[in-house]
């Protein structure tokens, strides 16, 4: 990763200038199904790709999870967002042919794979006459934390991987209730952010020179469930603050330039 922004939306922010359509959003949509479904069919094939003893490859399954695609940016977003997220990843295509990454796209399916792992090593009991099935819960446990586990490390490969992460920063993600600043609710959204804390900064090979010049740049939970919050105050610091306007002025800039040649549209991004 080399730069990370976080995206403040509020209510009143219009994305219509992305000028992006139902069919837009339909295809892009139809894609994430079809990788959904990719996933978990070689899940469900390597479920068991055990070694001789009988364990799960944990590196075998993490691959088999991944999508194989190189991503130029990560979006990281509350659930809550998603169609918020697949906007601009659709509008970052067809503006500037550039990848976008949205997280939901596999911790999002971490239920499905957990679901698997489950029926095939945790059932306790099953009634056949109601189709009632119950888990032990010692072994839920310790194979839910295996997934988390799982899941966060392809996360950290993937934000690494990628050149630049957005977050979306609206009221589904940090709250904003009464005196409550700079928390969240989401345990991913916290590991996301505190994992572009982490890491090491990688400048693009094209940026290099132009790094070393630019030395001095700035750079609702449910009642069901316990409310965990995560501050991530640190994190966000470490993020450049963007907003709408910024996404709108990046775009007139690029469509602006006759001759892009080998102009990358990011660094125009990193350096407005």
């Amino acid at each position: 990763m080399y730069k990370g922004f976080n995206l403040t939306l509020n209510r009143a922010d219009k994305m219509d200038f992305m000028d992006i359509s139902s069919q837009d959003l339909e295809l892009y949509s139809s894609g994430l199904r079809k990788l959904r479904s990719n996933l978990l069919d070689r899940v469900s094939s390597n479920i068991d790709l055990t070694d001789e003893t009988g364990i799960i490859d944990v590196t075998k399954l993490k691959n088999n999870w991944f999508p194989e695609n190189n991503y130029d940016v990560f979006i990281s977003h509350s659930h809550n967002d998603e169609l918020i997220a697949k906007r601009i990843a659709c509008w970052l295509k067809n503006e500037f042919d550039i990848d976008a990454f949205i997280d939901s796209t596999v911790w999002g399916y971490s239920n499905d794979l957990l679901k698997k792992i489950d029926d095939n090593y945790c059932i306790l009991s099953k009634n056949e006459k109601n189709g009632m099935i119950t888990y032990d819960y010692g072994k839920r446990n310790y194979s839910t934390s295996q997934v988390n586990l799982i899941l966060s490390s392809a996360l950290h490969d993937m934000i690494d991987s990628c050149e630049c992460i957005i977050f979306l920063n609206t009221e589904n993600s940090i709250s904003v209730v009464n005196t409550i600043k700079n928390k969240t609710n989401s345990p991913w959204i916290y590991d996301e952010l505190q994992t572009t804390r982490l890491i090491n900064k990688k400048v693009p090979e094209r940026l290099l020179e132009t790094e070393i010049r630019q030395s001095d740049y700035i750079n609702k939970s449910s009642n069901e469930l316990p409310p965990f919050r995560h501050d991530v105050t640190q994190e966000l610091t470490k993020l450049l603050k963007i907003t709408r306007d910024d996404l709108v002025n990046w775009e007139r800039k690029w469509s602006s330039i006759p001759n892009k040649g080998n102009r990358k549209p990011l660094d125009l991004l990193y350096f407005s």
